[in-house]
């Protein structure tokens, strides 16, 4: 199983940011493609309940290998000291457990996979919001990634050194975005890797830590793209 920092990273940075009071220009540097239809008009992009976001969510026997099993993803609402201060939303707004987004929200479902074998912990999460627009506030960390290429975590348990990357994102949704995050935990370097899309009201995102280098977003590219589809169907 994961130490804590990959559980930590794995549950704390799924999802969601602000730049407020962190940057001078306020704008999110993401990726964007021509203007798509507006939520009503796609039905994968309209305001969701519980239950559709949940739904859409993939199951442990659409995951290719043997070995992974299902479970929750635990809430974590901790309140690290992050230095440099003006890379904090990086590492606490990301999650859409951030306690200023509840508000925003119409629902927010998601599913933990785990595989012991491989050490590898992965989150798959659809999140609604009300107003369309306040789904792409998570993108915007990708012009924190830009400003803050490495940072330090300090908590309870200690302080980590922390590194970030912008990564090119699939090529899914209205907007998206693709970081990973590293750090050494008792000396193995661990990887977390999160890719968000936008898609209407919702935002779908995936975050996957573990202790193997290089970029896994293809290996989320099918189930994303089922998630897509039983989005415009449930």
């Amino acid at each position: 199983m994961f130490t804590r920092a990959p559980s930590l990273l794995a549950t704390a940075l799924v999802l969601g940011v602000t730049l407020a009071g962190c940057s001078s220009n306020p704008e999110p540097i993401v990726e964007k493609t021509n203007p798509a239809p507006s939520p009503s008009e796609a039905p994968e992009g309209r305001l969701l309940t519980p239950a559709e976001a949940k739904a859409a969510l993939p199951a442990v026997s659409e995951l290719s290998g043997d070995g992974w099993t299902a479970g929750e993803t635990p809430l974590d609402e901790s309140d690290p000291t992050v230095e440099p201060a003006s890379c904090k939303p990086l590492y606490v707004q990301f999650p859409t457990d951030f306690a200023g987004y509840r508000p925003k929200l119409a629902a927010k479902e998601s599913v933990t996979f785990s595989n012991e074998s491989s050490n590898t912990q992965t989150v798959y999460e659809v999140s609604s919001w009300t107003q369309a627009p306040d789904a792409g506030l998570p993108l915007a960390a990708g012009a924190l990634v830009d400003r803050c290429p490495s940072f330090t975590v300090t908590d309870a348990d200690g302080t980590d050194d922390m590194t970030a990357t912008k990564l090119k994102p699939l090529a899914i949704g209205e907007k998206r975005i693709a970081v990973q995050l590293t750090s050494q935990e008792q000396g193995t370097t661990i990887y977390l890797t999160v890719f968000e899309a936008v898609v209407g009201h919702n935002l779908i995102a995936v975050a996957q830590g573990g202790t193997e280098p290089g970029d896994p977003q293809q290996s989320f590219a099918p189930l994303i793209q089922h998630m897509l589809r039983r989005l415009g169907t449930t």
